[in-house]
């Protein structure tokens, strides 16, 4: 692996990055995880070891979203899964976004469409904003208030069809929403009727404390019956007509933002608002403000937000990526806790407030300084990564950062992330290159982790699996064979895949061998050449044949061509999850 730079980081990345096995596991073995996980936690407590950061401490783990990887982020699911889940020094990441009526609410994106189901309630509420200078379109948390988000009375017509993904007849079904001011014991009712061109009709009455359900569709009233028989456990209404029905007061709810990841947990947890997190008594809170400058044209105050806030919720970090705001309220934290943290963006982005460029503000951290503890950059900062993914060179950023007194944080740590293929598929690797470098020591990370079924706890406890190897016992040697090279960074069966397990420490290399059409042997993976090499771009793409005691679909096998043709017509291709490939000269 690659040395690094200088000294110091913080991983900041989102946990939970997508694991739907892990949902599913038995009670048994759920538990088990849970047990290993404590194991981790007491070890991890137990370490004492030295670390090079700017303070001395361990770096700090920061869950973007809470467990966000599997859950949706910033769920309630999410969030109170890392306490479970992970170290209990794991502080809960919040991107904060305000209402029409000024509260503050956690979600992962600006446009609620993207990680709510916001569009099943408003479908013809989408807007256009002007975002930093950007045309976005899409729903946004400025033209509703809290209690808009929070909070919508429906009738049981509507549950069955969210919960049980059936729909009925447009026309017998009402959607309505009930506000009354009217005190309990008065004599007062509503009577809703929905007519339909097809002479069917919707009667519902809504008194103050319930409502009752009717109509002329014998069938949907059956189906309705059973369905609360079913799900409220309430006696069949047997052949009545006019029946008791039930008030469903429903929140909007969040859903997974990244649609790659599982949706299982989708619709099962409603949208919060900062000090929610209360309740989950996390080791600490990082807020995130973000378009402070969008809000402002709407006439809301981020500033106002965060001063009222921080003294109903105890916030160990404030991050922001636009520089006025932030250095606007330093005065305010200059004698508390509260770190304040001056976030990067994309090097090529410019910083809304100056319109500089977030890579010419990196030349002048010691301005930084005068207004925030520290900097959160995204890892390529520090370690960037080639047009073909492998890593480049360390950057002197780290170093930079601690000259200028500045702690640095490393964000878009994500297990299901495309990350460099020098870490061979193993985000752990990817952690520990950070936190277990005495090149590259950060003061944290941001991540999104796997769920326990993948690792044990992957970057949650890089912590535990840092500064590894210092126990004196002789174990032995082990023999380490590779498996077609090294063939999570270069395409497996070519030299070098080959040279490079051997300068990793492979003491056998191995060799899957296929045969040619003129009877050489090959080492390649597969005896299938659409499936390595790009033969379908070469003058032999259209010699298929299909033989279904190798594969039941067509290919272009080894034994079709001679040794000549492959080496000389054809290149090899490594292929990974997200389906790209770089190719190389057999």
């Amino acid at each position: 692996m690659p040395a690094a730079c200088g000294c110091e980081l913080q991983l900041v990345r989102k946990m939970g990055s997508r694991s739907s096995s892990a949902a599913g596991r038995r009670a048994t073995s759920s538990l088990v995880g849970f047990l290993i996980l404590q194991w981790l936690g007491l070890a991890c407590a137990q370490k004492s070891s030295a670390w090079l950061t700017l303070s001395g401490n361990a770096p700090a783990i920061i869950a973007k979203g809470g467990f966000s990887g599997l859950f949706p982020d910033s769920s309630i699911n999410a969030y109170s899964f890392v306490n479970a889940s992970s170290s209990k020094d794991t502080i809960l990441w919040c991107d904060v976004r305000l209402t029409k009526d000024g509260v503050g609410i956690c979600l992962p994106d600006l446009k609620l469409d993207n990680c709510t189901d916001i569009t099943y309630y408003y479908p013809n509420r989408r807007r256009t904003y002007w975002v930093n200078g950007v045309k976005t379109v899409g729903w946004f948390s400025v033209d509703y208030n809290f209690t808009d988000l929070a909070q919508e009375v429906l009738t049981l017509f509507t549950e069955i069809e969210v919960k049980h993904k059936k729909r009925y007849n447009k026309e017998t079904i009402v959607y309505i929403r009930v506000e009354t001011k009217i005190a309990r014991g008065q004599v007062d009712n509503t009577l809703f009727v929905n007519h339909s061109d097809r002479e069917k009709m919707t009667i519902l009455i809504v008194y103050i404390d319930d409502n009752i359900i009717t109509g002329n569709d014998n069938q949907e009233l059956e189906e309705i019956k059973k369905m609360m028989v079913r799900e409220f456990e309430i006696k069949h209404h047997g052949t009545q007509r006019y029946f008791l029905g039930m008030e469903i007061t429903q929140n909007k709810k969040v859903t997974q933002a990244i649609y790659s990841r599982t949706p299982n947990f989708d619709f099962q947890g409603s949208i919060l608002i900062v000090p929610d997190l209360r309740r989950i008594k996390p080791f600490g809170i990082w807020l995130n403000i973000q378009h402070d400058i969008f809000y402002r044209q709407h006439n809301l105050s981020m500033r106002s937000y965060v001063l009222s806030v921080t003294k109903q919720v105890v916030v160990n970090y404030l991050s922001s990526p636009e520089l006025l705001f932030l250095s606007g309220i330093e005065h305010r934290f200059r004698n508390t806790t509260t770190k304040l943290i001056f976030r990067f963006l994309a090097e090529g982005i410019r910083e809304p407030s100056t319109n500089l460029t977030y890579a010419s503000l990196l030349t002048n951290l010691t301005y930084i300084k005068t207004f925030a503890s520290g900097i959160l950059v995204p890892k390529s900062y520090i370690w960037p990564v080639t047009d073909d993914n492998y890593l480049s060179p360390y950057t002197p950023i780290v170093a930079d950062a601690h000259s200028a007194g500045l702690e640095i944080y490393a964000s878009d740590f994500a297990n299901d992330n495309l990350f460099s293929y020098n870490y061979s598929y193993d985000p752990l690797a990817e952690y520990l290159s950070f936190i277990d470098n005495e090149l590259v020591e950060n003061n944290g990370k941001e991540r999104s982790s796997l769920g326990p079924a993948a690792h044990p706890r992957d970057g949650a406890f890089g912590g535990c699996f840092s500064h590894l190897n210092t126990n004196s016992q002789d174990h032995g040697k082990p023999l380490i064979i590779s498996h077609n090279g090294a063939s999570g960074e270069y395409a497996d069966c070519t030299d070098m895949a080959y040279q490079k397990a051997v300068d990793d420490g492979a003491d056998v290399i191995d060799c899957s061998v296929q045969l040619t059409k003129d009877e050489v042997l090959v080492c390649m993976s597969n005896v299938d050449l659409l499936t390595i090499t790009t033969v379908t771009s070469s003058p032999y793409s259209s010699q298929h044949s299909l033989i279904p005691e190798i594969k039941s679909s067509a290919g272009i096998f080894t034994f079709n061509l001679t040794w000549d043709e492959i080496k000389n017509n054809l290149k090899r291709e490594l292929m990974f999850l997200y389906t790209l490939h770089i190719t190389y000269n057999l």
